[in-house]
């Protein structure tokens, strides 16, 4: 795939311009974490700063994941004789598709926790696809990554962001039911409900008694 892509790329310098394009400007791991800062301050104008806290480490986290498994791993990117593209330091996981996976399904978690439009969060599933899509085939396509590279950063940025998500409701069980309108356990009613005392005094049970 990586050699079929490489020579697609020397043979389409017009496609080759506008992938460059797309990796250093759109789909970029910097572009991605500006659209999480704004995230993040959208948050805390909102007041829900534990919220934007929590976005803002996970993001910080997917950086120090990425960058030690990239130590660890060491692989080398590919090697061509007439590079269209140039990178640094080890290949797998790919930051771009690392990056773009995780901060796409973190804003699309911010936009269903936070009730924005359904259509709107439709075309945001539909833009996060492309987004990864592309992530994963420019780096492909211009020689800096092997298919595994995206694919595995692909993988490994969805879940961390998946599973930040699912800790984050986890730990706040109660607040998320209220959210959404749900209603007590049994048992919660039964506990918020008063029982009335017992009366000293017999009840009246004929007009003679009164």
């Amino acid at each position: 795939m990586a050699v079929r892509l490489h020579a697609a790329a020397l043979q389409h310098p017009g496609l080759t311009h506008a992938s460059r394009i797309v990796t250093d400007w759109v789909v970029d791991p910097w572009t991605m974490r500006l659209l999480l800062a704004a995230a993040v301050a959208w948050l805390w104008h909102r007041r829900q700063r534990l919220l934007a806290w929590w976005v803002a480490c996970t993001s910080a986290v997917e950086w120090a994941l990425r960058t030690v498994l990239r130590w660890t791993i060491g692989r080398d990117r590919p090697e061509w004789e007439r590079p269209v593209d140039s990178a640094e330091f080890a290949a797998m996981p790919s930051g771009h598709a690392m990056t773009t996976a995780a901060t796409c399904v973190l804003l699309l978690w911010l936009a269903r926790i936070t009730h924005l439009p359904a259509g709107l969060v439709r075309l945001g599933a539909v833009t996060a696809a492309v987004a990864v899509a592309a992530a994963c085939f420019t780096r492909v396509f211009l020689g800096v990554h092997w298919l595994t590279d995206t694919l595995a950063g692909t993988l490994l940025g969805a879940a961390l962001a998946t599973g930040s998500a699912a800790t984050w409701h986890a730990a706040r069980p109660h607040e998320d039911a209220a959210r959404t309108g749900a209603a007590p356990a049994p048992d919660d009613l039964g506990q918020g409900l008063r029982q009335p005392r017992p009366s000293r005094y017999r009840e009246s049970t004929s007009e003679t008694d009164i």
